[in-house]
C-alpha cells in the first residue's frame, strides 16, 4: 500500500500526454485505479474538430448556423420564438423594427444581437447598452462584425420572447452528454448580464468562468426557485439522444409557458475555461456519453428526425424566386413548417412537453 501510494502520488499531476505504455499497466491492472488523466473535455473538443476535419460527422451541420439547428427543431415539432425576416439590414420593413430580435445568422456569443424594442431603444445585448437610434445600433454593427456584416443577407428579425410584461427571456443552456445533462446555465441579459451554473440537481455549481457577473444570490434565478420542471429536464435529456453525438449544447429561452427553442451548439467557445475539477468532469461525462451512443448504435436505434434533416441538407434546395426569376433573400419559408407529419408522429409519441 505505501509503494502503491508512493507511485500515485507524482503519477497523479502527469499530463495524459506524459503518461507511458507500462504507467497505463501499472495504473489499469497493477493498482486498477481509475485513468482520469484522460478525462478532459477540451481534449475530447480538440479530437472532434480534428475528425471534422478527416471526415463528417453526425452534428456536421448543426451548431454552425441558426438556419439549420431551426430547422432541425421544426422537424421535431419544437417550440421556436417566430421567425420574422431572413435577409439584408437595409431591406428590414418598418413595423419589424419594434418588439423584436435582430441577430445575425452566423454569429455566437450574442454578438450583433439586439432587442428593438423600439427604433430609440434599441439594447445591445452583446454591450448591455442601450442605443437611442438605427444609426447608432448600424454603427455598433461595424464595430463588433466589421462593415461587410452591414451588407450581407444573414440577418434575422424574431419574435421578442419576454418572461413576464417587461423583460426578455433569460436564457437557459443546457450542457447535455446524450442522455444527461452536465451542467446548466441560466443567463439575463436585460437590463444586465448576469449568470449562474447548476448542476444537473439544480445545485449552484462554481465552473471556474467568470466572463461575467454572477447573480448575486442564486434565489434570484429560475432554476434556484425551482423554474424547471422535471418534466423540462427529462425533455433536455430526450432532445440530446434525437442526434448521434455524444455533447451537445442546447440553448432555449426561459418563458411562463414553457421552455422556447433557440439553437445548438456542438463546441462552445471558451471550452478552454472551464476549471480542472469541471473539465474532468466533462471528460469524463463525455466519454460515458460516447459508450451508450455506441450501445444504441449497435442495437440499432434508429434517429428518424436527424435521418430527415440530413437528408433535406444533402438535397438540391429550390430557393423562392421574384417574377423576374431572381432569387429572393427575404422569403425564406419558416423552419417550423418543414418535415413530413410522420416524423413528428414517430418522434412524439403524445410524451414530450412543451
Amino acid at each position: 500500500a505505501r509503494d502503491k501510494a508512493l507511485y500515485q502520488q507524482p503519477v497523479s499531476r502527469l499530463s495524459v500526454d506524459e503518461l507511458t505504455h507500462p504507467d497505463l499497466i501499472t495504473m489499469a491492472k497493477v493498482h486498477q485505479d481509475p485513468i482520469v488523466h484522460a478525462d478532459s473535455f477540451f481534449r475530447k473538443i480538440i479530437e472532434r474538430r480534428r475528425k471534422k476535419q478527416l471526415g463528417a460527422v453526425p452534428e456536421k451541420y448543426l451548431g454552425i448556423g441558426k438556419e439549420r439547428d431551426q430547422e432541425f427543431a421544426g422537424i421535431l415539432g419544437i417550440r421556436m420564438p417566430g421567425l420574422h425576416y431572413t435577409g439584408s439590414l437595409a431591406d428590414i420593413p418598418k413595423e419589424l423594427k419594434a418588439d423584436t430580435l435582430l441577430k445575425p445568422t452566423n454569429s455566437s456569443d450574442s454578438r450583433g444581437a439586439y432587442y428593438l424594442f423600439h427604433e430609440r431603444n434599441i439594447y445591445s445585448v452583446q454591450h448591455s447598452h442601450t442605443l437611442r437610434s438605427w444609426d447608432e445600433m448600424i454603427a455598433s454593427i461595424v464595430s463588433s462584425l466589421g462593415e461587410d456584416a452591414i451588407t450581407t443577407p444573414n440577418w434575422q428579425i424574431q419574435e421578442l420572447v419576454y418572461e413576464d410584461d417587461v423583460h426578455p427571456a433569460r436564457d437557459i443552456k443546457f450542457h447535455t452528454f446524450y442522455g444527461q445533462i452536465g451542467l446548466i446555465l441560466e443567463a439575463r441579459r436585460h437590463p444586465t448580464w448576469q449568470y449562474a451554473f447548476f448542476d444537473e440537481r439544480g445545485t449552484p455549481a462554481d465552473a471556474g468562468r467568470e466572463h461575467f457577473p454572477r447573480f448575486k444570490d442564486p434565489a434570484e434565478t429560475v432554476v434556484d426557485k425551482g423554474g424547471l420542471t422535471n418534466e423540462q429536464l427529462d425533455y433536455a435529456r430526450w432532445l440530446s439522444q434525437q442526434i448521434p453525438a455524444p455533447y451537445m449544447r442546447m440553448d432555449f429561452l426561459h418563458t411562463k409557458d414553457g421552455l422556447v427553442f433557440l439553437e445548438f451548439s456542438s463546441a462552445p467557445g471558451g471550452s478552454h475555461t472551464w476549471s480542472d475539477e469541471w473539465d474532468r468532469r466533462f471528460g469524463r461525462y463525455y466519454l460515458e456519453a460516447e459508450m451508450r451512443l455506441t450501445d444504441d448504435l449497435l442495437s440499432g436505434k434508429d434517429y428518424p428526425g436527424w435521418r430527415e434533416f440530413m437528408r433535406l441538407q444533402t438535397s438540391p434546395r429550390k430557393e423562392p424566386k421574384e417574377p423576374d426569376g431572381v432569387p429572393r433573400r427575404d422569403a425564406i419559408p419558416d423552419p417550423r413548417l418543414r418535415g413530413p407529419r410522420r416524423i413528428l408522429t414517430t418522434l412524439r409519441r403524445g410524451l414530450i412537453p412543451h
